[in-house]
């Protein structure tokens, strides 16, 4: 419940930056373990508080994905109406918004 929380959290903080339309950089770190269905209560969907306050986010499960993704999200980034942006890898997890 803890991360969450602190997800959540994370979430507000891009939501005052889109509603601002002002630069967001931000890191969020998400555990490496992840085993789906095992009781592991910090392993929830992180995806679901950033869908409606970002542009783009893709989880990234496996290096093979990082290079299509990436530059998804620059594409996605560079077109449009300025909107932070993110993807979530297991790992490490890194929020970036277009300037």
């Amino acid at each position: 419940m803890a991360q969450n929380v602190g997800g959540a959290q994370f979430s507000c903080r891009i939501a005052g930056s889109l509603l601002g339309l002002l630069p967001c950089d931000s890191s969020y770190w998400s555990s490496g373990f992840y085993e789906p269905y095992r009781n592991h209560y910090q392993e929830v969907d992180h995806i679901q508080p950033f869908n409606a306050v970002t542009k783009y986010n893709a989880m990234v499960d496996s290096t093979e994905q990082l290079p299509l993704l990436l530059r998804q999200a620059f594409r996605t980034a560079t077109s449009g109406p300025r909107a932070p942006f993110i993807w979530i890898c297991r790992a490490v997890t890194v929020a970036l918004s277009w300037m």
